[in-house]
């Protein structure tokens, strides 16, 4: 989970933002409204990974992770929901020009 959220800031979202800027078409704006949104999910699924790393010293176990996967699920799923719009808009839009 960790590699996957850190390739989203270092990789993926670094490429929409520099095609954003590239067509100034209106991308830079909603990147701005979206990623501290994602920003968010990061912190969260960070937590989770810290809190979750060695099972045996979480104090409420097994039942607190089920409770925590629940919460996850739910964070991930917002998260791709926002992804899927910044790709959307920023990258698909211009993919007929770039090609």
């Amino acid at each position: 989970m960790v590699d996957y959220v850190s390739v989203g800031h270092f990789e993926v979202y670094e490429q929409l933002m520099l095609e954003a800027a590239e067509y100034n078409d209106g991308g830079i704006e909603l990147a701005k409204k979206i990623l501290p949104r994602i920003e968010q999910t990061t912190e969260q699924a960070l937590a989770f990974n810290d809190r979750f790393d060695d099972i045996h010293k979480v104090d409420d176990g097994i039942e607190g992770m089920m409770q925590a996967l629940e919460s996850l699920g739910k964070t991930l799923e917002e998260r791709f929901e926002f992804e899927d719009t910044l790709i959307e808009t920023l990258h698909k839009a211009h993919a007929d020009t770039t090609a």
